[in-house]
């Protein structure tokens, strides 16, 4: 699912997934992890974040939490389709509490350096998708179905990214964005 800020002609397009926190809870959240799969370098390293609630089908809510940070980048061994798997962590500038409900977080890594390779005028991001939650922890705290796409180059407003219209994505594929929360 394209999550990407590029020199490519796909300049910007952001993949949001669902986290809900359950009644009587509240978690601090320091940071935003995204397993992203990448064709370009990361260049620089650097990372985008927004955190919204109110997120529906053609509305992206309000934006509670956002800014840009330096993002670490760990290869993790996986590769699908020629495109080699990394996990990113970006640091928000200030922890952010949350209490009941719905939130939708998007972590958007950055290849706009026009020199050296030439990977940022080729070269795509996308987020991965799980289909079976594997090593987990709160992966119910994820309602699955629930990711949302934003991008004016691909015509789409706010669409969720399990109506087969936007992607094709059948009910196992779109089960849930491989993303996870620091803090406590």
């Amino acid at each position: 699912m394209s999550d990407e800020n590029t020199l490519l002609i796909v300049g910007g397009g952001n993949t949001y997934g669902n986290f809900n926190v359950p009644s009587g809870a509240t978690y601090t959240v320091t940071g935003i992890l995204f397993n992203v799969q990448a064709d370009a370098n990361f260049d620089p390293l650097t990372a985008t974040y927004d955190v919204r609630t109110g997120v529906t089908e053609g509305n992206g809510g309000t934006s509670i939490a956002s800014g840009s940070g330096s993002v670490a980048v760990i290869a993790t061994g996986r590769n699908f389709l020629g495109l080699n798997e990394y996990s990113l962590v970006v640091q928000l500038a200030t922890p952010l509490t949350i209490g009941p409900g719905g939130y939708w977080f998007n972590m958007t890594p950055s290849c706009t350096n026009g020199g050296q390779d030439g990977s940022c005028y080729v070269g795509r991001f996308f987020v991965s998708n799980t289909t079976s939650r594997t090593n987990a922890l709160r992966g119910k705290a994820q309602p699955i179905h629930e990711m949302f796409f934003n991008s004016s180059f691909f015509g789409l407003t706010w669409a969720n990214w399990c109506d087969s219209n936007v992607a094709g994505f059948n009910p196992i594929q779109c089960g849930a964005l491989s993303f996870g929360l620091l803090g406590q």
